[in-house]
């Protein structure tokens, strides 16, 4: 009799935690968008709060985790009413945090001018390219913000990729790097010399001395 009491006890438990599970779960998904336009419509809410103006979701897919450190989200391609073009939001499956790069819109012109008075430096010897990087960031930068704020401190930065057969090559590489300093540009660099590749960078705090770039010369000449 004792057995069965103890039986029909622990019956009980497991359905009223079923019970209240499915209570919690239904509570969760009601805060949570419940079809495509909501989704939008808070995404749109989400970019509103943190940078005041207002905003238009064009589209948005659902993307899977990649890797055991990635989780999955939402990536949006946005409209803004103050600036012309688009721009790419991410958000979590709860629709709680956004991430985004809305400052291409207002300062890509400035940063791209700044990217090509860099480029005038290169020597004709030089096959140069270069592509500006904006990183997904949950960082408010504001159009009233300092833009050298910006270029230092945030996560946009410059790649160039240069092929070159010259003998100095390092000095050129050095010369680069003090006109990207120059403009305040956070950069990565990829050098291709007759078969060889040298890459370096300096963004995020991370700094190098002139002697660790000429050396990654020196050891991919040997």
């Amino acid at each position: 009799m004792r057995l069965l009491k103890v039986f029909a006890l622990g019956c009980a438990t497991l359905i009223l935690s079923a019970l209240t599970g499915c209570f919690r779960g239904e509570k969760a998904d009601n805060n949570r968008p419940a079809n495509t336009e909501e989704q939008k419509a808070r995404i749109e809410q989400l970019l509103n709060e943190k940078y005041g103006d207002t905003f238009v979701v064009q589209s948005m897919e659902r993307q899977t985790a990649q890797m055991a450190f990635t989780k999955a989200h939402y990536l949006a391609q946005v409209s803004s009413d103050a600036y012309p073009g688009q721009f790419r939001a991410r958000v979590d499956t709860d629709f709680n945090e956004v991430a985004d790069d809305y400052p291409r819109l207002y300062w890509n012109e400035e940063i791209e001018h700044r990217v090509a008075q860099v480029e005038k430096t290169m020597p004709e010897n030089c096959d140069a390219q270069w592509d500006i990087i904006y990183r997904l960031s949950g960082q408010t930068w504001k159009n009233t913000d300092s833009i050298e704020d910006y270029l230092m401190n945030g996560i946009t930065y410059v790649h160039f990729t240069v092929e070159t057969n010259a003998i100095d090559v390092a000095d050129t590489a050095l010369a680069l790097r003090e006109a990207l300093q120059a403009q305040n540009l956070q950069y990565t660099t990829t050098w291709k010399l007759d078969g060889t590749t040298v890459t370096f960078g300096e963004m995020q705090g991370q700094t190098l001395t002139p002697q660790e770039i000429c050396a990654k010369f020196e050891r991919a000449a040997s």
